[in-house]
């Protein structure tokens, strides 16, 4: 990633989704001095001008940045959420309750149960 981002100089940078694994971070420290040089050289960028935009991952949102509609439809396992494309090509993020989910794998248990 520093070899891109020293390769192309840029008025603005988008960062979309998990720049930083904090789940992997929480199953075992690893930060090597090359991550350290990214975000240096990111910091570095926004203080000479860079515009930095940061569009978060893992959450689920939809939002319009300098015209671009950017989505992101969360993580299914942590948010419980997808992004659906309608027929008539409208965008949505839907939510799926705790609850409905517990009934859906019990309901494909109870199937494979049955099928064996």
């Amino acid at each position: 990633l520093l070899a891109f981002l020293k390769a192309h100089p840029s008025d603005r940078l988008y960062l979309i989704g998990d720049i930083i694994d904090g789940w992997q971070l929480r199953r075992r420290w690893y930060w090597p001095q090359s991550h350290n040089d990214v975000v240096q050289k990111i910091l570095r960028r926004a203080r000479k001008g860079c515009k930095v935009v940061f569009v978060p991952g893992n959450r689920a949102e939809m939002r319009t940045i300098d015209g671009t509609l950017y989505c992101n439809d969360g993580d299914w396992v942590e948010s419980l959420t997808a992004l659906v494309e309608h027929g008539d090509g409208r965008l949505e993020i839907v939510h799926w309750p705790p609850e409905r989910v517990q009934a859906s794998a019990q309901d494909a248990q109870q199937l494979v149960t049955q099928m064996t």
